[in-house]
Formats: C-alpha cells, sequence, structure tokens
C-alpha cells in the first residue's frame, strides 16, 4: 500500500488562504456601482432640467381666457415639481458619492487593522515556535 504522508505521521497543514472574493475586490465593485448610480441620478437630475426649462419657454400667445390661466398655472407647478425632482436626484447622487466614499475608507481601515493582525499572528507564531515567551496584552505587556 503506497502513502502519500511522510514517515512518522501526517505532516503538519498550513493555514488555508481564505477563500472567495477579497473584501478589497467587493469593495471596488461596490464603489464602482455607487460611483455610477450617482451619475445615472446626476444625469436624470439634468434631464428633468432640460425638460423644466423647455416647459418653462412654451408659450401660447393666442390662447386667452380661463383655459389659458388655468394652463400656465398648471405648467408652472408641472415645472416646479420637476425642479424638485432634480433637486432630490441630486441629493440622491451626492449621498451615494458620499456613501461610496465612506465605504472606501470603512473598508480601508479593516483592511489594514487585518494585515495588522495578520502580521501579530505571524510573529507570534514565529515566537512561540521558537520557544520565545509571548509578551502580555494590554499596556504593561508592551512597555516591559
Amino acid at each position: 500500500m503506497s502513502s502519500l504522508a511522510p514517515p512518522g505521521g501526517p505532516a503538519p497543514s498550513a493555514p488555508a488562504e481564505p477563500s472567495g472574493p477579497s473584501p478589497a475586490g467587493v469593495a471596488g465593485l461596490v464603489h464602482e456601482r455607487l460611483v455610477v448610480l450617482a451619475s445615472t441620478y446626476e444625469r436624470t437630475a439634468d434631464e428633468l432640467m432640460t425638460l423644466a426649462g423647455e416647459l418653462r419657454t412654451a408659450q401660447t400667445p393666442d390662447w386667452k381666457g380661463q383655459a389659458a390661466q388655468t394652463y400656465r398655472h398648471r405648467l408652472d407647478e408641472l415645472v416646479a415639481d420637476l425642479q424638485g425632482a432634480a433637486r432630490q436626484y441630486r441629493n440622491v447622487a451626492a449621498e451615494l458619492r458620499a456613501g461610496a466614499a465612506g465605504l472606501s475608507g470603512q473598508i480601508g481601515a479593516v483592511e489594514q487593522f487585518l494585515d495588522l493582525g495578520t502580521l501579530g499572528a505571524s510573529v507570534l507564531g514565529v515566537l512561540a515556535h521558537a520557544g520565545q515567551p509571548i509578551p502580555r496584552h494590554g499596556l504593561g505587556g508592551l512597555l516591559r
């Protein structure tokens, strides 16, 4: 019977690398998607403002009487509604961009923390393997 294990027992296994997408990769994709979505909201706001401007300049010189006044009043309301919607779309776009920036900052902080944790675990592993004492936690352990 053939065995691939070395004599004296199985070889110690190395720590497994994390599987799946990296947090940075996922964060980058989410950031990109949020920025694209913000741009879509900006373009929509621009189109709403263009439409409001076109409606504002719509002329009805030959319209007279109560119907003309009602039409112009409703047109003014519609233009105001379009301008209000455009402002709301711009606000959403700004919030999406701020969220994307915040997400990038948070992911960066987590990655930095994980990098420091990996470094700390590596140092502790080397010390333990070499038979060296492992420093105590807290300020007392750091000062000694």
